[in-house]
């Protein structure tokens, strides 16, 4: 595995990377995402239980968090006590995660 840098190659879209900023020296995880694609959908409190509110979500009736650049994504909190997603433009380097370990592996 080795670093790469967003100035010069992206990651495949939908990919999990481990991202790294030289700037703050930090490491997240992100996911690459094109533009319009859906990054997280909600329920809304539509129907009288949990399986007509996921009918409703799925009918096109939730709340969709939409891609509206290409790029990296990252789940921040801006102050809100919630988490929400956002561009990760401060990362300077990316690589690929590696594989989970083989069923038996310790």
């Amino acid at each position: 595995m080795k670093w790469n840098r967003f100035s010069e190659i992206q990651p495949e879209y939908t990919n999990e990377v481990l991202l790294y900023s030289k700037e703050f020296e930090v490491y997240t995880i992100g996911k690459y995402f094109k533009v319009g694609e859906v990054i997280e959908r909600f329920m809304l409190g539509e129907g009288e239980n949990p399986e007509m509110r996921l009918i409703n979500m799925l009918r096109g009736k939730g709340l969709s968090i939409v891609a509206e650049e290409e790029g990296v994504y990252v789940q921040q909190d801006l102050g809100t006590g919630n988490l929400e997603y956002v561009r990760a433009k401060e990362f300077t380097h990316w690589m690929y995660l590696p594989e989970p370990p083989e069923e038996g592996e310790e």
